[in-house]
Protein backbone atom coordinates (compact mmCIF):
# COMPACT_ATOMS: atom_id res chain seq x y z
CA UNK A 1 0.00 0.00 0.00
CA UNK A 2 2.95 2.45 0.91
CA UNK A 3 4.28 2.10 -2.91
CA UNK A 4 1.62 2.55 -4.43
CA UNK A 5 1.01 5.85 -2.06
CA UNK A 6 4.60 6.60 -2.91
CA UNK A 7 3.79 6.52 -7.10
CA UNK A 8 1.00 8.57 -6.58
CA UNK A 9 2.48 11.37 -4.78
CA UNK A 10 5.26 11.46 -7.22
CA UNK A 11 2.80 10.93 -10.12
CA UNK A 12 1.08 14.70 -8.23
CA UNK A 13 4.61 16.18 -8.03
CA UNK A 14 5.92 15.43 -11.55
CA UNK A 15 2.63 16.48 -13.43
CA UNK A 16 2.62 12.99 -14.46
CA UNK A 17 5.42 13.40 -16.70
CA UNK A 18 3.86 16.26 -18.46
CA UNK A 19 6.58 18.77 -17.89
CA UNK A 20 10.05 18.79 -17.55
CA UNK A 21 12.34 17.09 -14.84
CA UNK A 22 13.12 19.17 -11.59
CA UNK A 23 16.65 19.22 -11.47
CA UNK A 24 16.67 22.76 -9.25
CA UNK A 25 14.91 23.24 -6.15
CA UNK A 26 14.64 26.75 -5.03
CA UNK A 27 12.17 26.98 -2.38
CA UNK A 28 12.04 30.51 -1.57
CA UNK A 29 12.46 33.74 -3.60
CA UNK A 30 11.51 36.21 -0.73
CA UNK A 31 10.67 35.56 2.43
CA UNK A 32 7.67 33.44 2.78
CA UNK A 33 7.21 33.19 -1.26
CA UNK A 34 7.95 29.80 -2.51
CA UNK A 35 8.81 28.68 -5.88
CA UNK A 36 10.22 26.11 -7.79
CA UNK A 37 12.87 25.80 -10.49
CA UNK A 38 12.28 22.89 -12.95
CA UNK A 39 14.85 22.77 -16.00
CA UNK A 40 14.81 20.06 -18.35
CA UNK A 41 17.83 17.46 -19.61
CA UNK A 42 20.92 19.13 -20.94
CA UNK A 43 21.26 19.12 -24.73
CA UNK A 44 24.67 19.82 -26.04
CA UNK A 45 25.42 23.20 -23.62
CA UNK A 46 21.54 24.40 -23.34
CA UNK A 47 18.80 23.38 -21.06
CA UNK A 48 15.35 25.19 -20.53
CA UNK A 49 14.51 26.41 -17.13
CA UNK A 50 10.82 27.56 -15.99
CA UNK A 51 10.30 29.13 -12.48
CA UNK A 52 6.75 28.56 -11.18
CA UNK A 53 4.71 30.55 -7.82
CA UNK A 54 6.94 33.80 -8.34
CA UNK A 55 4.72 36.64 -7.05
CA UNK A 56 4.12 37.74 -10.76
CA UNK A 57 3.61 34.50 -12.77
CA UNK A 58 6.07 32.17 -14.22
CA UNK A 59 9.58 33.04 -15.98
CA UNK A 60 11.23 31.14 -18.39
CA UNK A 61 14.37 31.13 -20.52
CA UNK A 62 17.14 28.98 -22.21
CA UNK A 63 20.52 29.24 -20.33
CA UNK A 64 23.94 27.44 -21.56
CA UNK A 65 26.56 26.26 -19.95
CA UNK A 66 29.71 28.41 -19.63
CA UNK A 67 31.89 26.24 -17.15
CA UNK A 68 30.48 25.23 -14.23
CA UNK A 69 27.93 28.33 -14.67
CA UNK A 70 24.59 28.73 -16.46
CA UNK A 71 23.74 31.47 -18.60
CA UNK A 72 20.65 32.69 -19.89
CA UNK A 73 20.38 33.48 -23.38
CA UNK A 74 16.75 33.45 -24.19
CA UNK A 75 13.60 34.87 -22.52
CA UNK A 76 10.18 33.29 -24.04
CA UNK A 77 8.91 34.51 -26.76
CA UNK A 78 6.86 37.43 -27.09
CA UNK A 79 3.89 36.20 -28.63
CA UNK A 80 2.10 34.66 -25.39
CA UNK A 81 2.84 33.32 -21.65
CA UNK A 82 3.90 29.74 -20.82
CA UNK A 83 6.91 28.34 -20.52
CA UNK A 84 9.70 26.32 -22.74
CA UNK A 85 9.25 23.39 -22.26
CA UNK A 86 12.27 20.78 -24.28
CA UNK A 87 14.91 22.27 -26.36
CA UNK A 88 17.30 20.39 -28.52
CA UNK A 89 20.56 20.83 -29.91
CA UNK A 90 21.61 20.46 -33.60
CA UNK A 91 24.27 18.16 -35.11
CA UNK A 92 26.52 21.05 -35.77
CA UNK A 93 24.78 22.97 -32.31
CA UNK A 94 24.68 26.42 -34.23
CA UNK A 95 20.39 25.76 -34.14
CA UNK A 96 18.11 25.08 -30.78
CA UNK A 97 15.14 22.91 -31.96
CA UNK A 98 12.84 24.66 -29.10
CA UNK A 99 9.66 23.09 -27.64
CA UNK A 100 6.83 26.31 -25.65
CA UNK A 101 4.47 25.33 -24.02
CA UNK A 102 1.78 28.52 -24.26
CA UNK A 103 -1.08 29.06 -22.85
CA UNK A 104 -3.98 26.07 -22.71
CA UNK A 105 -0.62 23.82 -23.14
CA UNK A 106 -0.40 24.37 -26.71
CA UNK A 107 2.65 23.27 -27.93
CA UNK A 108 4.95 25.29 -30.72
CA UNK A 109 8.52 25.19 -31.68
CA UNK A 110 10.71 27.32 -32.74
CA UNK A 111 14.37 27.43 -34.08
CA UNK A 112 16.67 29.13 -32.37
CA UNK A 113 20.02 30.41 -33.77
CA UNK A 114 22.69 30.10 -31.00
CA UNK A 115 25.01 32.92 -32.75
CA UNK A 116 22.17 35.52 -32.87
CA UNK A 117 19.41 33.91 -30.24
CA UNK A 118 16.72 34.48 -32.79
CA UNK A 119 13.85 32.47 -32.35
CA UNK A 120 11.66 31.68 -35.37
CA UNK A 121 8.23 29.93 -35.10
CA UNK A 122 8.59 27.15 -37.39
CA UNK A 123 4.13 26.55 -37.78
CA UNK A 124 2.65 30.20 -36.91
CA UNK A 125 -0.87 29.86 -34.62
CA UNK A 126 -0.81 26.05 -34.88
CA UNK A 127 0.37 23.67 -32.27
CA UNK A 128 3.71 21.55 -33.14
CA UNK A 129 5.81 19.64 -31.23
CA UNK A 130 9.89 19.28 -31.94
CA UNK A 131 10.81 15.52 -32.43
CA UNK A 132 14.73 15.84 -32.98
CA UNK A 133 16.71 16.31 -35.53
CA UNK A 134 17.32 14.32 -38.98
CA UNK A 135 20.60 12.72 -39.99
CA UNK A 136 20.99 15.42 -42.89
CA UNK A 137 20.83 18.23 -40.03
CA UNK A 138 16.99 19.57 -40.81
CA UNK A 139 14.48 19.65 -37.78
CA UNK A 140 11.86 17.40 -37.30
CA UNK A 141 8.47 18.40 -35.81
CA UNK A 142 5.47 16.89 -35.27
CA UNK A 143 2.41 18.46 -36.58
CA UNK A 144 -1.07 16.88 -35.06
CA UNK A 145 -3.44 18.78 -36.62
CA UNK A 146 -3.87 20.55 -40.17
CA UNK A 147 -2.39 24.06 -40.67
CA UNK A 148 -5.14 25.75 -42.83
CA UNK A 149 -4.30 29.12 -45.33
CA UNK A 150 -6.52 32.32 -45.27
CA UNK A 151 -8.67 30.60 -48.42
CA UNK A 152 -8.99 27.56 -45.76
CA UNK A 153 -7.88 24.85 -47.92
CA UNK A 154 -5.21 23.04 -45.92
CA UNK A 155 -1.75 24.37 -45.99
CA UNK A 156 0.09 21.09 -44.08
CA UNK A 157 -1.49 17.92 -43.14
CA UNK A 158 -0.95 16.32 -40.12
CA UNK A 159 2.97 14.61 -39.88
CA UNK A 160 6.09 14.72 -38.95
CA UNK A 161 7.91 18.20 -41.03
CA UNK A 162 11.22 18.05 -42.16
CA UNK A 163 12.37 22.25 -41.25
CA UNK A 164 15.77 23.58 -43.14
CA UNK A 165 17.02 25.62 -40.19
CA UNK A 166 18.90 28.53 -42.79
CA UNK A 167 15.78 29.34 -44.69
CA UNK A 168 13.23 27.65 -43.48
CA UNK A 169 12.04 25.33 -46.03
CA UNK A 170 9.49 23.21 -44.63
CA UNK A 171 8.76 19.60 -46.08
CA UNK A 172 6.57 16.33 -44.74
CA UNK A 173 8.57 13.40 -44.16
CA UNK A 174 6.09 11.18 -43.58
CA UNK A 175 1.91 11.84 -42.68
CA UNK A 176 0.40 10.93 -39.27
CA UNK A 177 -2.98 10.08 -38.34
CA UNK A 178 -4.60 13.80 -36.97
CA UNK A 179 -4.94 13.96 -33.37
CA UNK A 180 -7.07 15.99 -31.06
CA UNK A 181 -5.60 18.54 -28.90
CA UNK A 182 -5.45 17.97 -25.00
Amino acid sequence: MRGVLAVGVVAVLTGCGGGPKAVERTPQAKKGVKHLQKCTHVSGRYRACSTFGLPRGERSWIQQREGARWKNVLDPPPVRSGWWRRIVTSPDRLTLLGQWSGECEIQSTYLVSTETWKARPIFRRSSSTAVGWAEDGRARVRLAAPVYGSDKSIRFRSGIYLVEPKTMAISRERSIAETAGC
